[in-house]
């Protein structure tokens, strides 16, 4: 597989090119204004994602899931 990494300035996940440059691979200004931080690639291919937009403490985190293939979803809401 290819490197994958959030950018948080361009609220953005993108994808390293084999000649070294990047690409969007995903647009991720629907999860979250604020941006996206951290990443984990599941062995299916699912990308979970998580963001800042959150009250931290004493809230839910809302996750992000992006598979490639399908349309952005939430994996879990906030209450």
């Amino acid at each position: 597989g290819r490197l994958l990494v959030v950018n948080a300035r361009t609220n953005t996940l993108d994808r390293r090119e084999p000649d070294g440059s990047f690409s969007m691979h995903a647009d991720l200004s629907l999860l979250s204004s604020y941006g996206c931080n951290e990443i984990a690639v599941a062995p299916n291919g699912d990308i979970y994602l998580n963001n800042i937009n959150f009250k931290f403490p004493g809230g839910p985190v809302p996750a992000g899931l992006h598979r490639p293939a399908q349309a952005r979803r939430h994996a879990c809401e906030s209450g």
